[in-house]
Formats: structure tokens, C-alpha cells, sequence
């Protein structure tokens, strides 16, 4: 049983993430089995926000449902025709690495600080992150239609390493690289100057920043009755489709529930909505925190949207 403490943790940690961090997930043992057929559940014995610390943030989540994790020469999976999946949950602490099982759970923690190397191998059937620390390599395949772009950059940022992509690239990636020798575009982007744009330029930068992560957009500058700012799609890895709201805001004027639960609204009317995503440049108070958690409204605050802005080093 559930208790009402751990749920409204699970679902404020869930409205935090900047990745695919559900509540439901946070909060899931005891039986794997899914409908009778499919795997379901991750752990057995206890979920897996039991294993976080008190102020461990959970970010993003990669599954794989047989190949497991393995860690030096010791390979822990569940198994084919296993009853759970393997999972690796990544943190602003570090990665957990969990098999469950019915007979008792694996769990592995890697702290952030131990990591010297992170190497994504993308293929045809699955994609691998290697992480490389002075105790050898922990290897965890994930399923290829899982977006690994985000979660790899946000582990860049937490490490001081370097990541090399499949194609032999590296990227040299400093705990302390936002202090030193900022591009003029880095360095001239201030909340500031985002909530002094006009608001067509604004949603034009909107665009512009969920175009350089892949997606065609079409700014309508609200001019649907649906009140829509831009129109994102995506056709890879799966056809994909968001609604964006840009909501252009003072530091002192967040964005409420209210507004949370009229732009949901836009996601259960239309079934071609894969989810709908507030950009603000300010910040969203707690009670829109957990109305967007629970109604697949994803939300951008300004510091967000500056790591972005600087990520794909966008012009303003």
C-alpha cells in the first residue's frame, strides 16, 4: 500500500524531471506481471523511489527487458520471459541500475563523481551506454526508441568527462564548463532579455529551439481558437506531436494551475496529441507542478529553456 507521503513525493519528483520521470513508475512493485502476458513492474520487493535520497531528483529512465546490466564481467538481467524489466534510473546524484525479481531485487548505485567516461553506441535494435570508472565498464542497452540525446547531455553536465558518440566524437563535458569561456550568445542570454523580446519574436525563438532538437514546427501566434503557440511534430523515431504554449513572464508572475488545466484540456480533446509543453520564462508555481504531473503537461521554466538556448547556441 501506498502511502499518501510517498505518492506526493513521487509526483512532485515526477514534475520536476526533465526527461520521462512518471509517478506511476516512482511508486511500482510487487507482481511483474502486466495484463497476465507482458513484463510489467521493475522491482519485486519495494519501489524504487525507497532507494533515493531525501533530495535525490530523479531525471530520466531507460528500460530493456531481457538484456539486464552488466557490470565488469557480471551480467544481472531478468531474463527471457522474465516477469520484470531492468531499468536504469538516471539522477542529479548519479545512476541506479535495478533487475527485479521475485526471489529478491538487484539494485546498483553509481555516484556521479565515479563516472571518468560515458560512450553511447547507437544500432538498429537497441542503443548501449558504457560508462567507463576506476572499478571497469557497466554496460546497459536501452530500447532504440528511447531518446538518449537529452538524458546524455544532462549527464555531461553532472560529470566531469568527456563523451564520445558512436561515430568516435568527443565532447568534452567540465563540471565547472558554464564558468569558463562562454560564447557571446552563452553570455548575453539572461532571463532578462528573454522576457524583454516581443512576443511573436519570443515564440519565434521557441520554435527555433524545438527545430534544432529535431522537430518541424509552425508558429500560429495563438491564432487557433485552440490557443496555440507553435505546432510541433516528429516523424523519428515514431510519429510524434506537441502543442506548445510560450508564456512570456516577469520572474514575480508564475504560471498557475489554472492555466495548467485549461492547456490539458488541448491534449485530451485530440487524440493526435502526443503531450502538450508550457515554456515560460519564469517558473510554475507547486499547485501547476502536480496538476501537470497528473495530466501529461510537460513544463519548460526560464532556466530550462536557457540550457537550452545555450546547448544549441540559438541567437536571440
Amino acid at each position: 500500500m501506498v502511502s499518501q507521503k510517498d505518492e506526493s513525493r513521487a509526483k512532485k519528483l515526477a514534475s520536476k524531471a526533465q526527461g520521462n520521470i512518471k509517478a506511476k513508475r516512482l511508486l511500482s512493485s510487487g507482481s511483474g506481471i502486466t495484463g497476465g502476458v507482458l513484463p510489467g513492474n521493475y522491482l519485486h520487493d519495494k519501489p524504487i523511489l525507497s532507494y533515493f535520497r531525501p533530495n535525490e531528483q530523479p531525471q530520466y529512465f531507460f528500460y530493456n527487458e531481457s538484456k539486464g546490466v552488466r557490470i565488469g564481467e557480471t551480467r544481472k538481467k531478468s531474463g527471457w520471459g522474465g516477469t520484470y524489466r531492468n531499468a536504469m534510473w538516471v539522477t542529479d546524484k548519479g545512476l541506479h541500475f535495478t533487475v527485479g525479481k521475485s526471489g529478491g531485487d538487484f539494485h546498483y548505485f553509481m555516484p556521479s563523481d565515479s563516472i571518468n567516461k560515458v560512450n553511447i553506441k547507437n544500432g538498429v535494435t537497441k542503443n548501449k551506454f558504457v560508462f567507463d570508472t576506476d572499478k571497469g565498464q557497466t554496460r546497459f542497452p536501452t530500447d532504440p526508441s528511447i531518446d538518449t540525446d537529452s538524458a546524455t547531455e544532462y549527464i555531461r553536465r553532472r560529470l566531469s568527462t568527456s563523451t564520445t558518440s558512436s561515430t568516435g566524437t568527443s565532447v568534452s563535458a567540465s563540471r565547472d564548463n558554464k564558468n569558463t569561456n562562454p560564447t557571446p550568445t552563452e553570455s548575453d542570454i539572461t532571463l532578462a532579455s528573454l522576457q524583454r523580446m516581443d512576443e511573436y519574436d519570443f515564440e519565434q525563438l521557441v520554435a527555433r529551439a524545438w527545430e534544432r532538437q529535431g522537430w518541424t514546427t509552425e508558429v500560429t501566434s495563438g491564432s487557433t481558437d485552440r490557443g496555440i503557440d507553435v505546432i510541433a511534430t516528429k516523424s523519428t523515431p515514431f510519429e510524434q506531436r506537441q502543442y506548445i504554449q510560450a508564456k512570456r513572464y516577469k520572474n514575480n508572475n508564475k504560471v498557475g494551475s489554472g492555466e495548467i488545466q485549461r492547456y490539458s484540456g488541448l491534449y485530451a480533446r485530440n487524440e493526435s496529441v502526443d503531450s502538450v509543453v508550457v515554456v515560460t520564462t519564469s517558473n510554475f508555481t507547486k499547485e501547476a507542478q502536480t496538476v501537470a504531473a497528473n495530466r501529461n503537461v510537460k513544463l519548460v521554466n526560464g532556466e530550462r529553456l536557457q540550457d537550452i538556448i545555450k546547448k544549441y547556441n540559438i541567437s536571440i
